[in-house]
Order: structure tokens, then C-alpha cells, then sequence
């Protein structure tokens, strides 16, 4: 189902620059998220969840995952659920010293999970290389009923102009459309910027999901080695 994020903002009389100077979240990454188009966004989880408190809704429905706009009590649950939330609760209270254990964390740290086995049924990393110097990663993604099919990502260095760095840096991964070599990525750069499970570089990349049956693992390893060629050549 449709993410409920444009419908909300008619609702409450929003557009993205007021979401942006509400809540700091870049505008375009605000664009693809109103447009259903935040697979492969790094921390997306995060953002929607940062969206859903200012609209003060669950991030389910927000999602469009539920219809249910209204926050749970234990009043909604059922037995078996009751009993699961009695058996958490009393373990909590019982054998953990009182102020040690942070409820609230542990009950967000379910719901993250939960979340993001929704989110990505599957996502994994399937390839990580050193090409010319630079690092090339490809993940497998399925998001929701799509997939599977591929991301790509190639470093940037230090020694690369450094326009392309600063805007890598803020996430604008539009900056990269038509800059060779990038062109030669499947569609257009939809990726710039830090990885979630790597903060220490910066990387532009792709992924494959409106043309999935194309492209194979090994035809995006491929891409991002002759990338890594040119941008070496570039660089000498």
C-alpha cells in the first residue's frame, strides 16, 4: 500500500519545505519519500519515524501499512498478546534491579526490528572489493513486493574534485546525473552519501529496482569496476 506521507501533508496544509524546516530532513530526500521512493535511503527507518512523530501518527500508517491512526493500549490487545505483554512486563519488573533496564528502549528496539524486516525482506551485503584503490560494495535488496535486485556503491577519495565530495557529503545524489563516469551506472545515480554500516566514507551509487530483470549481481559488479577504471584514469 502507498506511504500516506502526501496525503497527510494536504491534510494538515504542508508542503516540503515546511516538513524540511520542521524537521531537518533534507528536501530531497523528503521528494522520494512523498514519492514512494525511499528504498535504498540510508537510516530510512529513522526518518520515517522522525516524520511520524511530527505528524503525530504511528509509523505503520504513516508507512501504509495500517489504517489504524491511533496509538495502542493494552485494551486492543489480544489474549495471546496479552499474555505476551504480561510474561515481558513481569520479567522486566522481576528480575532486573528497578531503573536499570529502559523499557521504552527495549519496546523501540522491537518495533525497529519489526520494522525493518517489513521494510527489507531481505538485505544483504553480496559483494565488497577493493577496485583501483576504491571500494566497491553491492547489496541485495527486496523491498516490500519488489525484488529481489541490486545497489551499487563506489567510493569517493580524498583526491577526487571536491564539489563532488561536498555534495556527495549532503546526501545530493542529483548533483551526479550526467558527470562521467557515473554515467555509466544502470538509470541515474540514486544513491549519495554515507552508508549505515559505513560512516567513515563517502560513496555514489545505484540500484536496479525499475529494471531488476536486467541487471545480475555480477552485471553491477561489472559496472562499478569499470567506473573505478575511468575514475582512475581521471585521476592520474
Amino acid at each position: 500500500m502507498k506511504n500516506r506521507l502526501k496525503e497527510l501533508m494536504l491534510e494538515k496544509k504542508l508542503t516540503l519545505d515546511d516538513l524540511q524546516a520542521k524537521t531537518n530532513i533534507d528536501r530531497k530526500t523528503l521528494e522520494h519519500f512523498e514519492k514512494g521512493l525511499e528504498a535504498g535511503i540510508p537510516n530510512s527507518l529513522e526518518i520515517w519515524r522522525k516524520l511520524a512523530n511530527f505528524l503525530k501518527v504511528p509509523v505503520e500508517y504513516l508507512m501504509g501499512w495500517t489504517s489504524d491512526r491511533v496509538t495502542i493500549t493494552v485494551n486492543d490487545l489480544n489474549p495471546a498478546e496479552q499474555d505476551a505483554y504480561d510474561r515481558i512486563t513481569i520479567l522486566l519488573e522481576d528480575q532486573y534491579v528497578p531503573g536499570s533496564v529502559s523499557q521504552s528502549k527495549i519496546g523501540r528496539l522491537l518495533i525497529d526490528t519489526s520494522l525493518m524486516r517489513k521494510i527489507y525482506k531481505m538485505d544483504k551485503f553480496v559483494y565488497g572489493r577493493s577496485w583501483y584503490g576504491r571500494r566497491i560494495i553491492i547489496r541485495q535488496l527486496s523491498y516490500k513486493d519488489i525484488g529481489p535486485y541490486f545497489a551499487g556503491y563506489i567510493e569517493l577519495k580524498k583526491d577526487d574534485p571536491k564539489d563532488w565530495r561536498r555534495h556527495a557529503g549532503i546526501g545530493d545524489f542529483d548533483y551526479f546525473y550526467g558527470v562521467d563516469p557515473f554515467t555509466s551506472f544502470p538509470g541515474c545515480p540514486t544513491f549519495a552519501g554515507y552508508l549505515l554500516d559505513d560512516e567513515h566514507h563517502i560513496y555514489v551509487g545505484f540500484d536496479t529496482q525499475e529494471f531488476a530483470a536486467a541487471y545480475d549481481r555480477d552485471d553491477c559488479i561489472e559496472i562499478l569496476k569499470e567506473v573505478a577504471k575511468k575514475l582512475a584514469s581521471l585521476n592520474k
